[in-house]
């Protein structure tokens, strides 16, 4: 009898078990008996699975009276009987589960796949590849009995996930009982010469289960005592039990001073490039991770070695680490990476490394590279979306030839590269700098998801070139809840990084911050705050203090520069503005009249950050916060950068109660909602099914374009954004160790598409298959009505490869669609001739009437609901709306008329964008969002009902089959939007409407998705309102904490400004080490409750 039989036998006695069928996981085959159904012998990728079905479910009820006692089946059979049948069906007494505890969700890959190297590249270095014939079979197959496949680069084996939420319901037994997880107390100076990190990347602690003969003390590496993934205690319980030998210990990774090996090499670079004699010390916390603010002078040397050797292991094809630095503005971050790029090219002169560096902002990037210049170093470049074509591929040709070795990109930038070698040529990465780290998941979340994408192409990128990960910050939190620098960590996949935390206390800061000041109403708050602001700056201008004043949005930005100017004029003549939407030279302008003292007063939002430096600001007045804590100790960081200018800046805030309405209000504004979260997965099925159950999906973000509101115009609420964060929540909420453990599908965004889409005449066509080109078109479908008569695939990228590859792809594509350029072109005739197409397949058959009348009667509802609004004057919630729906068109379920309710109000958002009309007017609040009616829906409803007939007796470039219609249109048509906006409604209100529709070749790119298994996304969906995205709630909860401790901060007294002061750093020291104050806790858990 085995080990794993006597553990069952034990569990039946305990439990009480009737002859239970037990679901084996994370053991050898070898170790089993009692089969259900016997261990699949052929490879699974390769197995008729239908034919496999009907086989185990006729030896399932063979095998159901075999044994007396129990059965065993494996995760692989018990995946494919779950997916033929109702399992409890055919066994009607106890199902459990017993895991192999050695093990939390990953477990050793036990040759059950054909060519599991051609598998793991298939799923994860060609994911945004559309796999076709053998290999998407092979995948299909794949992902019914695994939830992901992963591998060690270190020992070469493959790990795999298994769909656990198949057995979820059943109850579940660890194979191994111990007492307790293992207590982790660290030691200052471990002993052990084995070192193994317990992070997010378990391999490594894999490798060790499966390879060390635990004869040799091994110390374990932790980044935080409160936060342990992976079951890593209670698995190295295990392995202390099993192994009585083992000696254990754990350590974090505190820094301390080493010898630096290449000190005068650096120093020589020092000075003849910044003419600088030695490098600068920092004051770095030496054991952050105990929360300890002990410093540690590190030298500037001392982190450009570290990252020179990790540069230089990674090229040996050695074991290498990434690293992370936090230091604050002003720190010299820039030359910390600057200089090991030019020691590594200038030391490997017959293959130079190329280094990448990812920065947020053009000017930053261009304010860099000409730094660089000016000190006589001429190979940086940059290449960004104001780099003109011709420029571009200038760039290109010399990173190719070796002219240029550091190169300034955007992730969106590097990411809309399909191909790295498009972008680099045959060049090596040396390494990839991350210059202000922290937005990678901040922005990353709102209004920037290619920041957030930008690790899962980096893991993808190292899979293929070797290269350290190394990340620049001024501001991180470590640990806690809002614990930044694990996000980031995670996020970019980083390799047990080597951690730099710099102070993050400003002694050159003062801190005055008046509170208990009263607001009454709105009128008179707004009142009071622009002279409480007007005071600030008269007291500054009659000082000579320069001032920047920082708002949270533009609208109140110029509400009080009109304040000014017509007030106090002598002020506003002194007095600039900075934001995102105004034109480069305007900023430009507002940045040297700054610099020189021609103005001394700047009114800015968050747009004025990064990059920006202006030595001899004295104060920075907040008009109201702008966001979290971190963003506040950088918004007043800017004080005080040359000391021999300012010594000491303040950092000043006039606090009324009200003043976080505007932060609430943006946060409610551009926030994602669980109900458009569920909608978008629900989205993914209608496609998946719509297309005869393809698990290769090609999408647009307009598909989704009903699900979201668009109507602020600005870049948090661009739709491909939005669509992109949300598939990515969905993404890593399932993969999360909280839930699955693996994703029932992938998104990858596709930046530049091969094959377009045109509409042509008859003659067009007949032109175009005879040309030199003719090779690269497919005939789509041929179109009836008035028009065009077919539409065409064009494979543009082919057309490329073989006659313009000496430019870039995105170049090639640029000078097609630009008339002068396309005339200089060898097939500018061809060229002129594509007319490019967006078009829209619907569901079209026998119920069409009865679409248009669900079409009137849902419009007749919304149209009664908002003239009853407009009547009575009264503001409504969606809340409200939903209840009208849920009454007027008997939707039974509350939660479901609320998102009908909110496709409707998003719906009316577009169309007042499309047509330049007012019908609702938002009024976001603190805590909901309240709409206004203008004028009545009636013109709103005409609209909606006019394009569904047109949709439902078209006319123009249409064709129609197997129960369903397309429509296709000239991409710069209003056409495709009007239809889009209606579709979204019909398919939303499916009891009253009732249809279906997917884009064809839309203005957004393309993302390739890639299901996985379909059965975790319907359950999502219908948990309705009990459904939870944790990263989301992270988001929220985050935000929460920022309001709640600024509030803390700004409302705290003390006898006088030094005493304030110095508890204000204490609290933020504090805050950055992730610990909140007991009394922001305890408003926290007040609100909870």
């Amino acid at each position: 009898m085995t080990k794993v039989n006597e553990r069952i036998e034990q569990l039946i006695l305990e439990q009480n078990l009737n002859k239970p069928l037990v679901i084996t996981i994370g053991f050898d085959v070898n170790d089993l008996n009692h089969w259900l159904i016997e261990p699949i012998a052929q490879k699974l990728d390769i197995t008729d699975i239908e034919a496999k079905k009907t086989k185990l479910i006729s030896e399932a009820f063979s095998n159901i009276d075999k044994f007396d006692d129990y059965l065993m089946v494996r995760p692989e059979e018990f995946s494919l009987l779950r997916d033929a049948m109702d399992v409890e069906m055919i066994y009607h007494t106890d199902i459990v589960v017993l895991k192999n505890n050695l093990f939390d969700k990953s477990f050793p890959y036990s040759n059950t796949l054909s060519d599991v190297d051609k598998a793991y590249e298939m799923l994860y270095l060609s994911e945004d590849i559309e796999l076709e014939g053998l290999d998407k079979k092979r995948v299909e197959r794949i992902n019914i009995f695994y939830g992901s496949i992963n591998f060690s680069k270190n020992s070469k084996k493959y790990f795999i996930t298994y769909k656990e939420d198949l057995w979820d319901k059943y109850p579940k037994y660890d194979f191994y009982r111990i007492n307790g997880d293992t207590k982790v107390i660290t030691v200052d100076v471990p002993k052990a010469s084995i070192n193994v990190a317990l992070d997010e990347e378990e391999t490594r602690f894999l490798d060790f289960e499966l390879g060390h003969d635990f004869l040799e003390p091994v110390n374990f590496v932790v980044d935080s005592v409160d936060h342990v993934p992976h079951k890593y205690l209670e698995r190295i319980a295990v392995l202390k039990m099993l192994n009585p030998e083992l000696v254990v210990t754990f350590s974090t990774q505190s820094i301390k001073r080493e010898q630096i090996k290449h000190l005068n090499e650096y120093r020589n670079i020092l000075k003849r490039v910044w003419d600088y004699d030695d490098f600068r010390d920092l004051n770095m916390y030496a054991n952050i991770e105990k929360r300890d603010k002990k410093l540690i002078k590190i030298s500037q040397a001392q982190i450009i070695d570290d990252i020179v050797n990790q540069a230089e292991n990674a090229r040996k094809n050695e074991e290498y680490r990434d690293i992370y630095i936090t230091a604050s503005t002003g720190a010299g971050k820039s030359v910390m990476f600057q200089i090991p790029t030019l020691y590594l090219t200038e030391k490997y002169v017959d293959d130079k490394p190329l280094i990448l560096v990812i920065s947020p902002l053009i000017g930053l990037m261009n304010d860099q590279v000409d730094s660089m210049k000016s000190k006589g170093v001429n190979n940086a470049e940059t290449i960004n979306g104001n780099t003109p074509p011709y420029e571009k591929q200038n760039i290109l040709h010399k990173v190719a030839d070796g002219s240029i070795d550091m190169l300034y990109l955007s992730p969106e930038t590097l990411q809309a590269r399909g191909d790295i070698k498009m972008l680099i040529g045959n060049r090596k990465i040396g390494m990839l700098i991350v210059d202000e780290a922290h937005i990678v998941t901040t922005w990353g979340k709102s209004f920037r998801a290619d920041y957030w994408y930008l690790g899962i192409y980096l893991q993808k990128l190292r899979k293929e070139y070797q290269f350290p990960i190394v990340t620049f910050t001024a501001t991180a939190i470590y640990g806690g809840s809002e614990d930044m620098y694990l996000d980031a960590r995670d996020s970019l996949n980083m390799i047990r990084p080597i951690a730099y935390f710099g102070l993050v206390r400003r002694n050159d800061i003062s801190m005055k911050i008046r509170s208990g000041l009263v607001d009454e109403g709105d009128k008179d708050y707004r009142k009071k705050k622009s002279v409480l602001a007007f005071n600030h700056l008269k007291d500054a201008f009659e000082k000579k203090q320069k001032s920047l004043v920082y708002f949270p949005t533009v609208r109140l930005l110029n509400e009080f520069f009109r304040f000014l100017e017509v007030n106090y004029e002598n002020i506003a003549n002194v007095t600039g503005k900075y934001y995102g939407s105004l034109d480069k030279e305007e900023k430009d302008t507002v940045l040297e009249e700054f610099k020189s003292g021609e103005i001394r007063f700047v009114l800015a939002t968050k747009a004025f950050g990064m990059g920006i430096d202006i030595p001899d600001i004295t104060n920075v007045y907040h008009y109201n916060p702008t966001g979290n804590v971190v963003d506040y100790v950088q918004e007043i960081g800017r004080v005080a950068r040359d000391h021999s200018l300012v010594p000491k800046g303040f950092g000043i805030l006039d606090y009324l109660p009200r003043d976080f309405n505007a932060v609430q209000q943006l946060q409610g504004m551009s926030a994602i909602k669980t109900t458009q979260i569920q909608g978008v997965m629900k989205k993914i099925l209608d496609i998946y099914r719509v297309k005869g159950s393809n698990r290769n999906l090609v999408v647009s973000a307009d598909d989704f374009k009903y699900i979201f509101s668009d109507n602020l115009d600005d870049d948090n609420n661009n739709l491909d954004n939005k669509v992109k964060t949300v598939l990515l929540m969905i993404e890593k909420d399932f993969s999360s160790d909280r839930k699955l453990g693996y994703s029932p599908f992938v998104a990858r965004p596709r930046s530049v598409f091969g094959k377009e889409l045109i509409i042509v005449s008859r003659n067009t066509q007949t032109v175009l298959v005879r040309s030199a080109l003719k090779d690269y078109f497919e005939v789509i479908t041929s179109l009836k009505g008035e028009g065009y008569s077919t539409v065409l695939s064009v494979d543009l990228s082919g057309i490329w490869e073989k006659y313009y590859k000496k430019i870039s792809f995105p170049e090639f594509k640029y000078k097609i669609n630009t008339l002068e350029e396309r005339k200089k072109m060898d097939h500018a005739k061809i060229f002129e001739l594509f007319n490019f197409a967006s078009g829209i397949q619907y569901t079209f058959d026998e119920d069409n009437d009865s679409r248009l009348a669900g079409y009137k009667k849902v419009m007749e509802t919304y149209q009664s609901f908002l003239d009853s609004m407009q009547r009575e004057a009264k503001q409504f919630e969606v809340r409200e709306l939903g209840s009208y729906i849920r009454s007027s068109l008997n939707v039974n379920d509350e939660f479901k008329a609320r998102s009908l309710a909110q496709v409707l109000i998003n719906a009316t958002f577009e169309y007042q964008k499309l047509k330049n009309v007012k019908i609702l007017r938002e009024r976001p609040g603190a805590s909901k969002t309240l709409f206004a009616t203008v004028k009545s829906g009636e013109m709103f409803g005409e609209f909606i009902n006019q394009i569904a007939t047109r949709l439902y007796t078209p006319i123009y470039s249409f064709s129609k089959g197997n129960n369903k219609m397309r429509v296709f249109h000239n991409r710069n048509s209003d056409n495709f939007d009007e239809e889009i906006i209606t579709l979204g409604i019909g398919e939303a209100f499916d009891q009253t409407i009732g249809l279906n529709f997917t884009t064809l070749g839309g203005y957004n790119p393309q993302i390739y998705v890639r299901i996985n298994s379909v059965y975790p996304v319907e359950q999502a969906i219908k948990q309705d309102k009990r459904y939870r995205n944790f990263i989301l709630q992270d988001v929220l909860q985050k935000h929460k904490i920022g309001v709640v401790m600024q509030k803390f901060l700004f409302t705290h007294k003390e006898k006088d400004i030094n005493e304030y002061t110095n508890w204000f750093w204490n609290q933020i020291e504090d805050y950055f080490m992730g610990r909140l104050p007991i009394e922001v806790e305890q408003k926290l858990n007040s609100k909870r409750k």
